[in-house]
């Protein structure tokens, strides 16, 4: 987070609520994730359907490795223990990923669903609109990789409502 206010032991919240807690106003809370001075987080419900596309370093084959690495069942792949993503439908034992290699960005996609807490890499430069909401287009997986090489990003496409934003304390 910040060196610049303590932060009660609390491990995330809403804006709202960090607000209270660091004796400040939403607004400034805006402008610190404007600024990049904090991130911005979303906490996205498994139950919603919120389809996404991963982003994964790596050729096909690294790819395929790292995911039968970090699946549970068949197709659900917690990247950390905050975020995961899941394929659309399980993956039978013999059958191969659903991966596309992207030569051009020596990385390859994965489509399916997302939730969990991801930090929000698009559109926080909307804040100050007089919107209720901003629209999100890609994500970054939150906390511990299970491998330290592999940064995990998601290409979205919904609105978000601002005081549904999190703070993170890291």
């Amino acid at each position: 987070m910040s060196d610049y206010f303590d932060i009660p032991e609390i491990a995330y919240c809403r804006i709202s609520r960090a607000a209270k807690l660091i004796n400040c106003e939403v607004e400034d809370i805006f402008h610190w994730m404007e600024t990049e001075t904090i991130n911005g987080y979303v906490n996205i419900p498994y139950e919603i359907d919120s389809e996404a596309t991963f982003h994964i370093p790596g050729n096909k084959k690294f790819v395929d490795q790292y995911l039968e690495k970090i699946d549970w069942a068949g197709g659900y792949f917690p990247f950390t223990a905050y975020s995961i993503g899941t394929l659309r439908k399980a993956k039978l034992e013999d059958e191969e990923y659903p991966t596309e290699f992207a030569e051009w960005f020596e990385s390859c996609t994965l489509s399916g669903l997302i939730c969990g807490v991801w930090k929000i890499d698009s559109g926080l430069q909307y804040l100050f609109d007089d919107e209720d909401s901003i629209q999100i287009r890609r994500l970054i997986q939150y906390g511990n990789e299970t491998q330290k090489s592999i940064r995990v990003s998601a290409s979205v496409d919904f609105h978000i409502k601002k005081m549904n934003l999190w703070v993170v304390k890291s």
